[in-house]
């Protein structure tokens, strides 16, 4: 009776070195092979344990290298064969939440929202604190316009991880897809609370003050972005264009034209290009006012108007 139930701890106390999500895969197996190792199996029935845990140590080992060679083809953008390789993952470890994740996220970059939304379900059914899959599905929803269901999934990841300001900014980004603009405005300033140096609220605040034509507070939104960021950031030639908007709406047509011009030539990464051109489009705008045309080529020279 006593051998039995040592068996049945051993098996539970496995399982559940196995079962930890705090732990990596490659934690979880090093964790196994040392229990098999040091503990001393004596009789039959403990030897045919250390057989059955030898088994799982082997599957989970092919699962840790089916998934990460699916997560290097994910980061290649090679979605099809990586949906291959994460398939053979779970095969060999059905139980992991963290591959469906990544699987939902797979289908997900390929637009196939269905198949995303159930990979994501059951990564949820199997991890119920899995923060990562409730914004995951939340995204998925929102492409699928199922709008409740997004906005519950936001608000969850942020519940479960209430720190991490990319929960507050993705929700906020929800928000401002669907034109709830205060609470997207909300959303953001608290990512920023959290993250003062994360510049895409401050780009997408700015953005939604042109939209309500509050033009002054849009200009100094996306001056501030782009003082955080540089021409490797997503959006820092939008940034320049949406701020031209701004200032063409405030009738300042010549700063509209330059930031056109900066906006152009940063998307299309041709600076040197910029930097010959910007001579000529500086005579072509201000042949007819030499002083102003001296004054703002001294600022662009001096990188005090769009640092």
């Amino acid at each position: 009776m006593n051998n039995q139930f040592m068996i049945k701890f051993l098996k539970l106390l496995f399982l559940l070195i196995a079962c930890m999500p705090s732990l990596g895969l490659a934690q979880q197996t090093d964790s196994l092979q040392k229990f098999i190792n040091e503990y001393p199996f004596l009789d039959a029935n403990q030897k045919q344990m250390k057989a059955e845990m030898m088994e799982m140590v082997r599957k989970s080992q092919l699962s840790q290298q089916y998934f990460a060679m699916a997560d290097a083809l994910y980061d290649q953008s090679n979605y099809d064969q990586a949906i291959s390789y994460y398939d053979s993952a779970l095969v060999y470890d059905s139980s992991n939440s963290r591959i469906y994740n990544n699987l939902g996220n797979t289908y997900h970059n390929l637009k196939q929202y269905t198949n995303a939304i159930a990979c994501f379900n059951i990564a949820l059914a199997l991890d119920a604190n899995n923060k990562v899959a409730y914004c995951n599905r939340a995204n998925s929803y929102s492409h699928c316009g199922q709008i409740d269901a997004a906005t519950r999934d936001y608000t969850m990841a942020i519940t479960l991880d209430s720190d991490n300001y990319i929960n507050y900014y993705n929700r906020g980004c929800f928000y401002m897809k669907i034109d709830l603009y205060d609470s997207a405005i909300k959303d953001y300033k608290y990512a920023l609370f959290l993250n003062a140096n994360y510049p895409y609220p401050i780009n997408n605040i700015a953005y939604i003050h042109l939209k309500q034509a509050k033009f002054n507070e849009a200009i100094k939104g996306f001056e501030h972005f782009i003082a955080l960021t540089n021409e490797s950031n997503d959006g820092y030639g939008n940034a320049f264009y949406d701020m031209g908007f701004a200032y063409y709406e405030k009738k300042r047509y010549y700063l509209a034209a330059i930031n056109a011009e900066f906006g152009e030539y940063y998307k299309a990464n041709n600076l040197n290009a910029f930097i010959q051109y910007k001579d000529i489009a500086l005579h072509k705008m201000f042949f007819w006012n030499r002083w102003r045309y001296k004054k703002f080529k001294k600022a662009l020279q001096e990188n005090t108007c769009f640092n």
